[in-house]
């Protein structure tokens, strides 16, 4: 009954906005009185406070496998967008009304949720610094790489539509996908040798040099600033 009380009112939320569901559109969609609603929460904020702290929660494990360094950096972030892109499939209204109340959230749950976010993001962008510098990972500006891959995620609560199974099967794409377009292609080749694995180099090379010219300040970068010298 609470796990269906969260998922109904994150519909409805998301639909209808905060301010115009009432606690009745949410007994109503589930089939039970109002006064059954009291025994979970006391009212609205009860409930959207408790879905955020779900989300910081999610984070804050899914942060946990940043740490591993014994694993490739890219079989890392490759795990973490997987499995932020399937929670997300499998409550895709609950991350909706995160992204569409971040405006009105107030008090300590805002300064919660804004912090464990910027947690998360710099985690992200220190992972892909350090596959950047151990070669697994293109010489891209680290903080709008990381802002990339996990928008691949966080998107997939617009335009994903199905059961379990296929969400199963989305954040593998969404992962591959994220981590594909960040990887060398030494790291895609699997060093492989020969002409075509020498053509990517040199492609890779070229698109690393436009990216330095079209953004100077890219270079101040000491992780780029070492893979173009």
């Amino acid at each position: 009954m609470e796990n269906e009380l969260y998922e109904q009112a994150a519909r409805l939320f998301a639909q209808k906005g905060l301010a115009g569901t009432s606690f009745q559109d949410i007994a109503s969609a589930m089939g039970v009185s109002r006064q059954a609603l009291y025994r979970y929460a006391r009212n609205k904020d009860d409930i959207l406070a408790k879905l955020v702290r779900e989300m910081i929660a999610v984070t804050t494990t899914l942060s946990e496998r940043f740490r591993d360094d014994s694993v490739p950096a890219d079989t890392r972030l490759r795990a973490v967008v997987h499995d932020l892109a399937f929670e997300v499939a499998r409550h895709p209204f609950r991350h909706r009304l995160i992204a569409q109340s971040e405006s009105v959230l107030t008090g300590r749950l805002a300064d919660e949720h804004t912090a464990q976010r910027r947690r998360f993001v710099s985690d992200t962008v220190a992972l892909i610094e350090t596959g950047q510098a151990a070669g697994v990972f293109r010489a891209v500006d680290a903080h709008a790489a990381a802002l990339s891959v996990l928008g691949l995620a966080n998107w997939v609560a617009w335009w994903f539509h199905g059961d379990t199974t296929s969400a199963a099967h989305a954040a593998e794409l969404v992962a591959d996908m994220a981590v594909r377009g960040l990887c060398t292609p030494q790291r895609l080749a699997g060093e492989a040798t020969g002409p075509r694995a020498a053509l990517e180099l040199i492609k890779d090379g070229v698109r690393t040099l436009e990216m330095a010219l079209d953004h100077p300040t890219a270079l101040q970068s000491p992780s780029l600033a070492e893979r173009l010298t």
